[in-house]
């Protein structure tokens, strides 16, 4: 597991109203931040699966409090991206004990 803290990625110029400033136009700071799941195959170290939930938002360049979500998200592998990544970690375990 790993969280990563909110990072600023870009400044976006945005209507002032979207983070509650009164100016026709600002400069504000977007913000990405992550959480991670990795599941790890313990013999091989191949990913097995990974679940991660973004968050990216924008802050008020007066305050630098989050005025704003732009994305929040839980990004999932699919069972078919699951199978798959299980298939080669089996093909790659069989060639580490096989050597």
């Amino acid at each position: 597991m790993e969280d990563v803290a909110p990072v600023q990625i870009a400044t976006l110029a945005v209507p002032g109203s979207f983070v509650g400033m009164t100016a026709a136009t600002v400069q504000a700071p977007e913000f990405d931040q992550l959480h991670l799941i990795y599941s790890v195959d313990p013999d091989t170290g191949a990913l097995l699966d990974v679940n991660e939930h973004q968050t990216l938002t924008l802050r008020s360049p007066a305050t630098g409090a989050q005025a704003l979500v732009l994305f929040d998200a839980d990004l999932i592998a699919t069972p078919a991206s699951v199978h798959q990544i299980v298939g080669l970690d089996s093909s790659g375990r069989k060639q580490a004990h096989a050597a």
